[in-house]
């Protein structure tokens, strides 16, 4: 059994996992809440959507049981009555500050909806954390039902801090053009977000002096405990609850604006336009995209994840999901790519199948490097088919001085097949790189690469070119750890 944190902070929730499946255990107003939202047409609505996550009120008998085994491992006791809900899960998880700008936006607005929505039940979202959101490919989906409450009137929003500083604050830093939402994130240094302060430090000074904004952070009180009073449905004066819902309805369109307004150009890098950069034609281009096609139907079933390292802009994976039934991570540490990803893909009936996520492999948590203790809790969150990772291996073994023994066996972590576009040392783009390094000594060679791959994977193959310098390798079947062919 898994728990998650909400367990100790929440007095009427938890939330844990039992086998492959997820649980949310609720009392007091809690249920009430749930069972309101459960049995209206707004949550039905919202579920066949994919706009929030299916929730089913399971059995006494069988909540019984889990709640007297969520207790033993949690070392907290519910009181008698207690509700277990059976949540649909999804997969993989993320976080913010692996979100390119574009797809923080979208989960700003998603929770702006969602609150909307429930304000029309006479219900609420306690917090406005980023975390209560996921992602299908590039669409949210609201996860943490356990936020849901009954309303109390009040002409504001307790969360509001919150959603300042999970969503406008580093959607705000990520208008600069040095900065992403993502990195505006991780220089939070936590879980809270990015306090106003910080925002501002890092935002343009087009921004600084847009007078909706500044009033917002100004205005933003600390999320306090929760308000005393009776639930919406029994306020005795129906003209003070009008009031108060009219006004939180006119914060959520400022909030809405806002957040509409801060829609960031994609960032200027060196691999924003990758897709058609000048070292491949359009036909060289077609047959990489062949050679992916090929080696993607044959490892992976309909529905699979393939985990795309350093895809750039999505060219690769835009044809995948176009072109077979599996979902695609975009998976690269350049948000300027990632942004124009995150436009071209919010565009197509794909989009639930495709997902930007900012993440350099050599350091996935900061501060961490290669093969960190964080690598496995990555890949157990992303479970993917297949990895794919074409024409990067030259920077992580020259740019960033990473042996080809390391580079081969933090992608053989995956433990499934791997398609390498191998740029080899005639190609200019390699020469430039070492050019630019003195008295550069390491080993870089298809040679080299085929070694360290046969240390990993039964099988090891070349199937044809891209251009004359650059090699498509595949690895399968892989060795049981320790063992060699």
């Amino acid at each position: 059994m898994t728990l998650l944190s909400s367990v100790y902070r929440d007095p009427e929730n938890g939330a844990f996992s039992h086998g492959e499946e997820w649980f949310r255990v609720a009392s007091g107003e809690s249920i009430v809440a749930l069972r309101r939202l459960r049995g209206s047409a707004v949550y039905d609505g919202m579920v066949s959507r994919g706009e929030m996550v299916r929730f089913d009120e399971i059995s006494s008998a069988e909540a019984d049981a889990l709640v007297k085994r969520f207790s033993e491992r949690s070392a907290r006791e519910f009181p008698a009555g207690v509700v277990i809900f059976a949540v649909e899960k999804v997969s993989p998880v993320t976080y913010p500050w692996e979100w390119a700008n574009e797809t923080l936006r979208s989960a700003a607005l998603h929770t702006l909806s969602v609150r909307s929505q429930l304000l029309a039940l006479g219900l609420d979202l306690k917090d406005a954390s980023a975390f209560n959101v996921q992602f299908r490919g590039s669409t949210p989906i609201f996860m943490d039902i356990g936020s849901v409450e009954l309303w109390i009137p009040n002409p504001t929003w307790k969360a509001l801090k919150q959603f300042i500083h999970h969503f406008l604050n580093p959607l705000a830093a990520g208008m600069s053009s040095e900065i992403s939402s993502a990195q505006a994130w991780r220089l939070g240094g936590g879980h809270n977000g990015v306090k106003s302060s910080e925002s501002r430090r890092l935002m343009p000074l087009s921004q600084k002096f847009r007078p909706g904004l500044a009033l917002l952070q100004a205005a933003a009180v600390p999320a306090g405990t929760r308000s005393s009073g009776k639930p919406a449905l029994e306020a005795e004066l129906p003209s003070e609850r009008r009031l108060c819902l009219q006004a939180n309805a006119s914060l959520v369109n400022r909030l809405r604006r806002n957040v509409l307004l801060l829609k960031a150009k994609p960032h200027r890098s060196t691999w924003a336009s990758y897709g058609g950069r000048s070292h491949y034609s359009s036909k060289q281009l077609d047959k990489k995209k062949q050679f992916t096609r090929s080696f993607v139907s044959h490892c992976a079933r309909a529905g699979d994840l393939v985990l795309d390292i350093g895809g750039n802009d999505g060219v690769v994976g835009l044809d995948l999901i176009k072109s077979l039934d599996v979902g695609v991570i975009v998976a690269d540490s350049d948000s300027g790519a990632l942004d124009m990803l995150s436009n071209v893909v919010g565009n197509m009936e794909e989009q639930t199948r495709l997902m930007p996520l900012v993440a350099d492999i050599t350091n996935l948590d900061s501060f961490r490097g290669l093969l960190g203790e964080e690598f496995d809790a990555f890949k157990n969150r992303l479970r993917p088919a297949a990895v794919l990772c074409h024409a990067v291996v030259h920077h992580l073994v020259i740019s960033q001085a990473i042996p080809m023994k390391l580079v081969v066996e933090a992608l053989s972590v995956f433990n499934v097949p791997i398609q390498i576009e191998f740029v080899t040392e005639q190609d200019q783009k390699v020469r430039d790189l070492l050019a630019q390094i003195n008295r550069w000594q390491g080993e870089y060679s298809l040679q080299a690469l085929i070694d360290s791959l046969e240390q990993h994977f039964q099988e090891v193959k070349i199937v044809g070119h891209t251009t004359d310098t650059r090699v498509v390798v595949e690895a399968s079947v892989p060795l049981v750890p320790g063992t060699k062919v």
